[in-house]
């Protein structure tokens, strides 16, 4: 993000990234150079609010879940309760 250390107004509507849970305060602390995020104005209230989230070592974004990771992540719930032998066997007829 310091590559961009030229924008002064950014607008997240409509990303998935607004989605995430204090998005707003992880931008306003990653960017500090924004006047204006998602057309409001970045208010000093806010920027405090978004240092004390960094200091306190507020959650990080998350990471994006592959259709990969997906899939396995089903697998590996409908295979709960079975052994290791179990699981090795219907991966090999799956």
């Amino acid at each position: 993000m310091k590559n961009f250390s030229f924008l002064k107004q950014l607008d997240l509507f409509g990303n998935p990234l607004a989605e995430e849970p204090d998005y707003r305060l992880k931008i306003i602390h990653a960017m500090p150079q924004l006047y204006v995020l998602d057309r409001h104005r970045i208010t000093v209230p806010e920027r405090q609010k978004a240092a004390d989230l960094h200091e306190q070592g507020g959650p990080k974004f998350k990471k994006p879940v592959t259709k990969a990771a997906k899939e396995a992540m089903a697998t590996d719930n409908k295979m709960k309760g079975f052994s290791k032998g179990e699981k090795d066997l219907y991966a090999e007829v799956s």
